[in-house]
């Protein structure tokens, strides 16, 4: 399957200049706050977005504006941008290129009317993956909205099936069946009694939408933030596991955000498990420049066994 290799930033939110290459198939962007990592996660959501809008698919994604809502607060509706991202002279104008296995196309802000975001030059035939993306942000564990939109998509083709048996790993339960009732609550049924999701903790209840979610999202980039904000380290790292697992036999692409060194565990050893290229991007920003720094799986492990921890990398020369 196509993947997004490489993305050229240009005045998008705290970003003036930033090339961000070396994407594998799961690939973590690392660094300290305000570093450009929710910015970088941000870009690809709009370059998908822009591509969807030229491309539209039946999907079982959110709208372009639910999801890109949630991503910035700096949004109104669907594929607008506030003024306010830009320099007050409005001189410098979004720039974002992206490269899809060596093919690069541009999305630019006013491809339509003022404020708008869309594709600036041809979409590469490869690019069409992105139309199907999806996302999951730590505040989507309470979002009930996901399995109201996509439990049918889930049970049609017996997807619940891997997502009963990767519920059940990562947290030692004895999940039998999941269903959804009228009443719109998801249900998890075990042997020997029935608990509503939402009563279960924030952890199961992130972990099940968010597997809900990649489930459907075959052959298309799948942007997480934060996966261990509401994982223990165990659950976090098996969490890992299913998702690689997962995302290698639907053949998507993975970019995720982390600050958490064990979320950077879980990873490469799912990935590794899993059969799939794996990459760390080290992000740092200063004076809107960003720095971009790419450790494959190998170093990673012998940083790690000299007790290096990857996330201060900016520490070293």
């Amino acid at each position: 399957m196509p993947r997004l290799t490489k993305l050229d930033i240009a005045n998008f939110r705290g970003i003036r200049k930033g090339i961000v290459s070396g994407f594998a198939d799961v690939t973590l962007l690392v660094g300290r706050n305000n570093s450009g990592k929710s910015t970088v996660a941000e870009a690809m959501v709009t370059v998908a977005a822009a591509v969807k809008a030229q491309q539209p698919e039946p999907w079982a994604a959110p709208t372009t504006a639910e999801s890109l809502g949630r991503w910035s607060t700096d949004r109104n509706e669907a594929g607008r941008i506030e003024e306010r991202w830009f320099d007050k002279d409005r001189s410098k104008r979004l720039g974002l290129v992206a490269w899809i296995d060596g093919a690069a196309f541009s999305v630019a802000l006013g491809a339509g009317s003022p404020g708008t975001v869309g594709i600036g030059t041809p979409i590469p035939p490869g690019a069409a993956f992105l139309s199907r993306w999806a996302d999951f942000l730590p505040a989507d564990a309470g979002n009930v909205e996901i399995e109201k939109h996509l439990w049918t998509m889930v049970l049609g083709p017996r997807k619940d099936k891997t997502l009963i048996a990767a519920v059940n790993e990562i947290f030692g339960m004895q999940v039998e069946q999941i269903q959804l009732p009228p009443d719109g609550r998801l249900l998890l049924v075990l042997a020997e009694r029935t608990i509503a999701l939402d009563a279960h903790g924030a952890g199961t209840r992130a972990a099940v939408r968010c597997l809900i979610k990649l489930a459907l999202a075959e052959r298309t980039l799948f942007v997480m933030e934060h996966p261990e904000t509401h994982q223990h380290p165990g659950s976090l790292m098996r969490l890992g596991a299913a998702m690689c697992s997962q995302a290698k036999r639907l053949d998507t692409q993975l970019v995720i955000t982390t600050h958490s060194i064990e979320c950077i565990r879980a990873f490469l050893e799912g990935s590794s498990n899993a059969g799939s290229s794996f990459a760390v991007l080290h992000l740092g920003l200063a004076n809107g420049k960003l720095d971009v720094r790419s450790i494959d799986a190998e170093t990673l492990r012998g940083l790690d066994r000299t007790g290096m921890d990857v996330r201060d990398l900016d520490l070293y020369a």
